[in-house]
């Protein structure tokens, strides 16, 4: 359609896996499910563009009333699909 709009959001944290930064993640995760949700007023789907994103996606899907979507969920599963398929065929057989 000709009509597609993307509006941005940028929600950085970079941090290394400390207690101080999971407390940090898990308010980042709720302070992210409140951004995620007023964007969802204007927009068809939110897509999650960044890593430190993905641990907040269950929860989104779950709350956010427009479909999420995860870009490197949706990388990761595609590899993975890539990667099952023999490269030539009878190689699994």
């Amino acid at each position: 359609r000709g009509d597609a709009r993307v509006e941005s959001l940028v929600a950085p944290l970079a941090c290394a896996r400390s207690s101080a930064c999971v407390l940090a993640e898990r308010a980042f995760n709720r302070r992210l499910e409140e951004l995620v949700t007023d964007l969802a007023e204007r927009v068809d789907a939110v897509l999650l563009g960044q890593f430190s994103m993905a641990t907040a996606l269950n929860r989104l899907q779950a709350t956010c009333p427009v479909p999420v979507l995860s870009g490197p969920h949706s990388s990761a599963n595609k590899l993975k699909d890539l990667l099952s398929v023999p490269a030539w065929p009878g190689l699994n057989d």
